[in-house]
């Protein structure tokens, strides 16, 4: 009578767990297949979100560029403020239009930056080009 008891404590003690044996393997393997899969989707994330915000840099960038450019009494160059306004990247910088801008032509400054993201076996190579273009203004001094 005891021993019955016992084995009904037990019973309602042990917490039941709805899996059969052979689960717990199944569980493991599946999670050997997805996980890789999850790993390179995080990975493609993060290295989108990276060249993205360098695009968004690069852009910046030009456009303080081609603004220094148009304004005549200004008299930094537009290819150095360019690069310090890229924050950090590597650029190479390009203006196409006459120095100094007259007063209704157009100012341009084109950039461009290699972009590279490693990790592993997971590569994101690409050449990133933007451009501004702005009108020429007379500026502080003329």
């Amino acid at each position: 009578m005891v021993s019955h008891a016992l084995t009904r404590l037990r019973r309602q003690i042990r917490p039941r767990s709805g899996r059969a044996r052979g689960q717990c393997g199944a569980v493991t393997v599946e999670l050997g297949i997805l996980l890789p899969i999850l790993v390179l989707i995080i990975l493609g994330i993060i290295g989108f979100g990276l060249l993205y915000n360098a695009q968004l840099s690069l852009q910046g960038a030009v456009r303080e560029g081609a603004r220094v450019h148009a304004l005549r009494g200004d008299t930094r160059d537009p290819a150095v403020v360019t690069e310090n306004a890229a924050g950090g990247l590597d650029v190479d910088v390009t203006t196409s239009s006459p120095d100094p801008c007259e007063p209704g032509e157009d100012a341009s400054v084109t950039a461009t930056y290699d972009y590279e993201f490693d990790f592993l076996a997971f590569t994101l190579d690409r050449t990133l080009t933007a451009t501004a273009v702005m009108r020429c203004e007379r500026g502080g001094a003329s």
